[in-house]
């Protein structure tokens, strides 16, 4: 069990390391412990064969959790490794009295003091392993939830499109990033808690059509071109996309979109340009027409034609 505890902690800290000693030893402690059971049964020797083995074991716990260990890593397991550097003292002090004190068959129905001492210690030590063990698992767990939270705070508010997460249900806008209060204008104290209806924000929509502060009855759609309000009261044009997501067991709608505003007008004077140019290239080949004719008759007339 311990070899396999140790496994399975390497693993968890995603470290490798091979246990093959490991299998030699316990191989070598389940040879002895049987040759002491059945071939030449000696309680006194089993005992200390056996808290050898628990020391060695409970030493590479603790070399593992606290030289190991990267000290981010010794923070989450640190409680574990408490625990076996107490076991391991308990096994050292249980080797010691088999050294000096033979242990009797008789000892097992009449403990001693010692020997009750070390069975409560046991089952402390082993409820506290097993409570450090829950705790490090889940401070690891906390560790990567906080870290993927972080990642997604990192791209929600870097990105230069506007975002907002709305309630499905209340059309309560729960959160907007950087870029929505750039784009827009409002600030985060205007925005949380209040509706796209309430801030006007969509300034071509139906209102008759918005349901609970958000559009088109929630259907997801990519990049629609819509006209938004900025705080100012100043109209732009954007491109939308909305998407359903649930955040928390609750459904929420997502809804990004950029200023296209320039983008159009640039359209538009270069549409105009292109217009202007195309007038002037029908001006061009009148006015070239008309020379080509008036120069062809007076030509012709010289040749007789």
């Amino acid at each position: 069990g311990l070899l396999l505890g140790l496994i399975g902690l390497e693993k968890f800290f995603e470290l490798k390391s091979k246990q093959f000693l490991n299998y030699i030893f316990v191989f070598v402690f389940v040879i002895t412990h049987v040759y002491l059971t059945y071939v030449k049964p000696d309680l006194t020797f089993r005992i200390l064969n056996l808290s050898v083995a628990l020391i060695i074991f409970s030493v590479q716990y603790i070399w593992l959790i606290f030289i190991k260990l990267s000290a981010e890593k010794r923070k989450i397991a640190i409680g574990v490794g408490i625990v076996f550097a107490f076991y391991c003292l308990l096994h050292i002090a249980s080797a010691i009295r088999c050294l000096f004190i033979k242990v009797l068959i008789t000892d097992v129905s009449q403990p001693s003091n010692f020997q009750i001492f070390t069975v409560t210690c046991y089952e402390v030590l082993f409820i506290l392993l097993i409570y450090n063990i829950s705790i490090m698992v889940n401070k690891r767990l906390l560790g990567e939830l906080t870290i993927e939270e972080e990642k997604f705070s990192q791209a929600f508010h870097a990105t230069p499109y506007a975002i907002l997460i709305s309630n499905y249900n209340t059309g309560q806008i729960l959160e907007v990033n950087r870029g929505f209060q750039n784009i827009t204008g409002f600030q985060y104290e205007d925005i949380v808690g209040k509706t796209t209806n309430d801030l006007q924000l969509w300034a071509n929509m139906d209102p008759k059509k918005l349901k609970r502060g958000d559009i088109l009855n929630f259907k997801s759609f990519f990049e629609k071109e819509i006209l938004f309000r900025k705080k100012t009261g100043e109209l732009n044009t954007a491109l939308l996309s909305l998407e359903m997501i649930t955040v928390g067991n609750e459904k929420c709608t997502l809804a990004s979109f950029y200023d296209i505003t320039k983008r159009k007008e640039v359209e538009l004077a270069l549409r105009n340009s292109e217009s202007q140019l195309s007038k002037l290239n029908e001006t061009k080949d009148k006015f070239l027409s008309i020379i080509a004719h008036d120069l062809k008759t007076p030509f012709n007339s010289i040749l007789g034609f």
